[in-house]
């Protein structure tokens, strides 16, 4: 029960992760802003859950990051890297792509500096009161 209270915010975007990531989408006709938007949406939506990923370890950790790469980024590229796989392999209206997952790791990664240099300090200042 601690586990699920601690990481409720990440459990709750994987879960939507999951669910985009395997919802059969509506045939329409695609229409696309420029030719890459799908890979700015995989950056989004992996920068996202890795950051609510970071904002559950730091709280639940006294807002210490040693160990929290396995969790904060480690985790959502192994998470890509099988969601590609089963995308393409258990799937019949969705593939894997190598550039989804190079998008995957780089949201991750983006995350982790999001953690490092804005979300560290601001839990610092606000919920832990103290100097980072």
């Amino acid at each position: 029960m601690r586990f699920l209270r601690n990481y409720l915010c990440s459990i709750l975007a994987i879960g939507l992760l999951l669910y985009l990531s395997f919802f059969k989408p509506p045939t329409i006709e695609s229409v696309s802003l420029f030719e890459h938007l799908d890979k700015v949406i995989h950056f989004l939506m992996y920068l996202g859950v890795g950051s609510a990923l970071w904002f559950d370890y730091l709280r639940s950790h006294k807002n210490k990051m040693q160990n929290g790469y396995l969790v904060g980024l480690v985790f959502p590229i192994l998470l890509g890297g099988a969601i590609e796989l089963l995308q393409e392999y258990a799937t019949t209206y969705r593939g894997g792509e190598w550039g989804d997952f190079l998008s995957n790791s780089l949201g991750a990664l983006g995350a982790f500096f999001f953690a490092r240099f804005f979300l560290k300090p601001l839990l610092a200042k606000y919920y832990f009161k103290e100097e980072v």
